[in-house]
Order: C-alpha cells, then structure tokens, then sequence
C-alpha cells in the first residue's frame, strides 16, 4: 500500500511538473507577444483593436487654485525666453478648480530672455509673449497648404463633422479662431521688437509624403505678413464651395485689438475673459442672422 502511494506520489509530482512547466513556457510565448504588439502596435488586426483603457487612480490633487500670469502655457512651451516676474508682476487673472493624478516636470534650459515684449497699441501699453511654433504656420502660402496632406485631412474632418450635425438635425458652423499672433502682429511695426520675436521662428516644408514640417530655416516678417490671411481664406473658399455657414473672427479681433483691448492672456495662447466674451458675442450675432434669414425664406401659410 505504501508502495502504491508513493507510486502515485510520483507520478502526480511529474503531472504537476509538466503542468508548470507547461504555463512558464505558454507565459514566456505570451510575453514575448505582447512584447512585439507593444512596439508595433499596427500588428494587432484593425477589428480587434480597443481604445487604451482609462486610467482609474486617486486624486493627488482636487483643489481650486488661482491662476497667475506666471502659469501662462507660454511660459511651459517657450521655456527660458519669457523673463522671470516679480512677485508684483505675477497679478492672479482667473481661478480654476483642477483635479490631476500627478505632476509634471519641465527640463532645464538655458536662459535666453526674449519676452515679454510690449506692443503699444492706441497708446496702451500691452505685454505678452508668442509662441514661435505658431507664428509659423501663418507663413504657409494658400498654395503650399492646399496641396498637404495636412489640408486634406482638415477638409475630411470638416466635412465629415457637417455630416453628423445633419443626421443629428443641427446646423453645422464652421469658425476660424485666429492665434494671438494674427490679432496682434499687424500692430508690431517696431523692428526690434519684431526681430526680437522672429528669431526662432522656423518655416514648414512639404515633406516626400506630402505632410508639412518644421524646418531649420527662419521664417521673415514680409513673409508671415504676406500670408497672414492665407489659412482664413483658404478655409473661407473651402465652405463657400461646400455650402458652408463660415465665420472667421479674425475681423472683429483685430478690430477689437485696435482699441488696446487685451484679448488673451500675456503669456498663454488662450483667450482671457475679454477674448471669450467677444467670440460669444460675434458667433452668437452671427447665428441669429442665420435663424433670421431662415425665418424670413420660410413659406408663409396661408
């Protein structure tokens, strides 16, 4: 009997054995699988890929905090040429409740102060910073953008948008938000000041595959102001000929600008409360003269 169970023993240890090493090997192929997929990804079959899973983690932060001009983007993506403010300089300009899971860290660069710059318009004094990145973009011709594969991409989202606000029984409005730098520039015509502000801004290029890029040659101010208007324009075209409703506010910006009016904040990318305001005001004019002039083509009954 002894025997016999000992036997069995034995025999169950080599099952078991087999067994694990069964599930190291199978977890080894799995692996390695995975392994592969994650550095090509375009492996996975297009019909079984999922959206990455939503990362479910504590708050490390869950406050309201006030916003300073210190915490301008501008001074993250144009580290090291926005000089430092003072501790009377840096005035609160909104507050925001924010919820993140960690923080960030910026690298260290070394300082090379361009901004703030000041821009006087109608004897008001304003400063603020641009981002060189998209100055860049406004020195693209009409020609150059609508042969990108950029351009085309833009056009089949638009379209594609307008489809699903028909399905959904809504009027599509297509609005061209112009960047500080549009708004303002034409009121820069001090040279240093422009020089100051061009030194790194690169020109874009159409790359073999058609996409435009950055480039290591320096954009010019004749060149930007050349084609300021260019992308407007072209996107004005592009709805004119799909029957698009289009509005571009770069008009009443630049003519709110005109006035010394500050419309974004000095150093971000964004509009301040002002900016905000105006852009509701001129689409909110905008889309009632769209229902007035549909009322007004409407049958009347008899």
């Amino acid at each position: 009997m002894a025997k016999k169970l000992l036997r069995i023993r034995k025999n169950l240890i080599s099952v078991l054995g087999n067994i694990a090493l069964v599930m190291l090997g199978a977890g080894i192929a799995l692996g390695l699988v995975e392994l592969v997929l994650r550095t090509n990804p375009n492996l996975v079959p297009g019909e079984v890929r999922v959206s990455s899973p939503v990362r479910r983690v504590l708050a490390l932060i869950d406050k309201t905090s006030d916003v300073k001009l210190s915490d301008g983007d501008l001074f993250h993506w144009m580290h090291g040429t926005i000089a430092p403010l003072t501790p009377e300089q840096d005035r609160v300009v909104a507050q925001v409740h924010f919820t993140t899971d960690g923080s960030s860290t910026q690298a260290a660069a070394a300082p090379n102060y361009r901004y703030p710059i000041t821009v006087t318009i109608n004897d008001t004094d304003l400063e603020m910073a641009f981002f060189s990145s998209y100055i860049a973009w406004l020195s693209l011709s009409d020609e150059v953008i609508a042969s990108s594969q950029n351009y085309r991409l833009v056009r089949e989202a638009i379209l594609e948008v307008r489809e699903l606000s028909e399905a959904a029984q809504a009027r599509f409005l297509l609005v061209y938000v112009p960047t500080k730098a549009h708004v303002y520039l034409p009121y820069m015509n001090d040279a240093e000041t422009l020089t100051r502000v061009f030194t790194d801004v690169p020109t874009l290029e159409l790359n073999q595959a058609g996409f435009l890029q950055f480039t290591n040659q320096t954009a010019t101010v004749e060149l930007t102001r050349q084609h300021l208007d260019d992308q407007a324009r072209l996107l004005g075209e592009f709805a004119e000929n799909e029957n698009i409703n289009y509005l571009d506010l770069t008009p009443n910006f630049q003519e709110e600008a005109a006035t010394g009016v500050e419309l974004y904040y000095p150093f971000d990318t964004h509009w301040n409360q002002r900016g905000h305001t105006l852009a509701a005001q001129t689409i909110g004019r905008y889309i009632e003269n769209i229902l007035t002039v549909t009322a007004n083509e409407k049958p009347c009954s008899s």
